[in-house]
């Protein structure tokens, strides 16, 4: 059944004979699909936009993390999606080419840094991270003589399939597509750029709300946290302003200078030993999968999660600070994006609210949305939670 069919479906159903849990899920159910079918209106714009310096489609080859490799046939899997990696990236091709013909590239500034990033790209070792590799090993004693086999057959797919398309893709954005850049930025510079920005703001809010009322509530959320930053400073009597303030915290040696391994020994242990004891202390008990911790290496953020997976950014190890791994950690892991992942699935809530269904941000509002307002809201409040659990051992943290 299409999802234009499900809506006019609902639409019959007397909502006055509902329960009043059947009412939120009628209410929810009706947003996600008419939220959906509106981005049809705006299929020629963001969709067409699918690379750009945060949003990285064909250098972040995420589910590589986010797959467990028991058996056999699940390495086959492995390959085959490796497999598609050279027909996903003349799909790419296909949509920037047809962003040049409408005149919709994005503007330079948001692609200048391409070319430098498909560089310093490593294939093989994005497809699959050399710690991954170890802990597969580890865990699940795969013999040596599979082992080889298997390396030898991830090498020969990225030579002879992977390593050549990605070659044509930096020919085609620094041949075509950046010389196509668009010359003017920000969305008020497309045909009706103004209503397809509100239309991704709605997708990410859930409900209608302007450009000027966001950027409203920025300013005046900005100042709060600069006030709380100058209560902080005071506190280390430290007299100077925000700028210098972060300079000076450059300067501390001890809060830098850590190894990659380091790093997710130091994560996990905030997770392991001072996170979850107390977690229980403000919320009721429900069933919680651990939390594994990957490291990444491209030029990705600080941190991110999906799957049970806590993956950070180990690039550039020495210049990691150690103060911002606690609410980074309470941020992604618990109790933010896992612990609320963890609720929904112990709770009867419906499939298209606990799963997560699209990561094509650049797509939006052509995408299902995922009311992302909701998820980093909580996720932001999650970081506040660590100071109810006392968790935050220092101002520096803080």
């Amino acid at each position: 059944m299409e999802c234009n069919d499900i809506l006019n479906s609902i639409k019959t159903i007397n909502v006055s004979n509902l329960s009043s849990q059947a009412k939120l899920d009628y209410k929810f159910l009706h947003s996600f699909l008419e939220t959906y079918l509106e981005g049809f209106t705006w299929i020629n714009y963001g969709a067409l936009t699918p690379l750009n310096f945060l949003d990285k489609t064909i250098l972040t080859q995420s589910w590589v993390y986010r797959t467990e490799y028991i058996d056999e046939k699940d390495f086959e899997d492995y390959f085959k999606r490796m497999d598609s990696i050279p027909q996903r990236i003349d799909e790419l091709i296909h949509l920037m080419k047809a962003a040049i013909r409408l005149n919709r590239t994005s503007h330079l500034a948001s692609i200048d840094r391409l070319t430098d990033e498909l560089q310093l790209f490593k294939i093989q070792a994005s497809l699959f991270y050399p710690i991954k590799l170890k802990e597969i090993i580890l865990v699940n004693h795969i013999p040596n003589d599979t082992w080889t086999e298997i390396r030898h057959k991830i090498q020969n797919k990225v030579t002879k399939q992977i390593a050549p398309s990605y070659k044509n893709f930096k020919r085609f954005i620094e041949e075509e597509y950046i010389p196509a850049a668009r010359p003017k930025a920000g969305l008020s510079s497309l045909k009706d750029g103004i209503k397809y920005y509100e239309a991704c703001l709605k997708w990410y809010f859930g409900y209608n709300i302007t450009a000027a009322e966001v950027y409203k509530l920025g300013v005046s959320e900005t100042k709060r946290i600069a006030k709380k930053m100058k209560e902080v400073m005071s506190q280390l009597n430290f007299h100077g302003d925000l700028k210098e303030f972060f300079n000076h915290l450059k300067d501390i040696p001890e809060f830098y200078n850590i190894s990659e391994s380091k790093i997710i020994d130091e994560y996990r242990d905030i997770i392991q030993k001072r996170v979850n004891p107390v977690l229980f202390n403000i919320f009721h008990h429900v069933p919680l999968e651990e939390v594994r911790v990957a490291g990444v290496e491209n030029n990705a953020p600080w941190g991110s999660y999906g799957r049970n997976v806590f993956r950070v950014n180990v690039r550039w190890p020495e210049d990691r600070s150690t103060f911002t791994m606690l609410p980074l950690t309470l941020h992604e892991t618990n109790p933010g994006h896992h612990f609320q992942v963890s609720y929904s699935n112990a709770n009867p809530i419906p499939k298209y609210r606990r799963l997560y269904l699209s990561g094509k941000y650049y797509a939006v509002p052509l995408a299902l949305p995922n009311y992302a307002a909701f998820m980093e809201g909580w996720a932001t409040y999650a970081e506040f939670l660590g100071e109810e659990l006392n968790l935050y051992k220092d101002p520096y943290e803080l």
